[in-house]
């Protein structure tokens, strides 16, 4: 995460001084392009969300709690960017962070399913418990939480840009 903050701060310092060149605002994101990133994501944590509930007979209560607690703060901010008609950049980044947060925290717990997964194959039991059917499940969300992250970084660093434009221009 300390990288993605780094990379947008550094692309947000490059533009500032590339602002000169430009004689246009960069278009922001738009509201709607942000509500639907917001509703996307809100869609991934609620089936993230069944995947954990799911995997919770395989998993240490460690692990359980922390991906509990993720979920528990992404629903909380999709309320709270819900409720709110324009994002700032604070919000915008703390939305990048909590998506790379649960980036992360998915595939940690598809690793711990697949583990338990091949020591059931390894014992030769004849019952597969469903949540070994739902692992390709948890690889899906880790990979769409990926996705959903890149495509918020790049929101950010336009608006943090046109931000940053706005200022050259007033200051100048």
């Amino acid at each position: 995460m300390k990288y993605v903050i780094l990379a947008v701060m550094l692309l947000s310092t490059i533009s500032v001084f590339s602002q000169d060149e430009k004689d246009t605002i960069p278009p922001p994101p738009s509201q709607a392009e942000m509500k639907e990133l917001v509703n996307k994501f809100a869609q991934d944590v609620v089936a993230y969300d069944k995947v954990v509930k799911l995997s919770k007979p395989v998993m240490s209560d460690a692990v359980y709690q922390k991906d509990e607690y993720a979920i528990t703060l992404a629903n909380t901010l999709i309320t709270k960017l819900n409720e709110t008609n324009n994002m700032s950049a604070g919000q915008m980044v703390l939305f990048l962070s909590i998506i790379d947060d649960l980036t992360l925290d998915s595939a940690q717990t598809a690793a711990v399913v697949e583990t338990e997964y091949i020591e059931h194959l390894s014992q030769s039991k004849s019952d597969t418990p469903a949540i070994f059917l739902e692992w390709n499940q948890l690889l899906n969300e880790s990979s769409s939480f990926y996705d959903l992250s890149d495509l918020v970084l790049h929101a950010t660093i336009r608006y943090v840009d046109a931000e940053e434009y706005v200022l050259v221009k007033l200051l100048k």
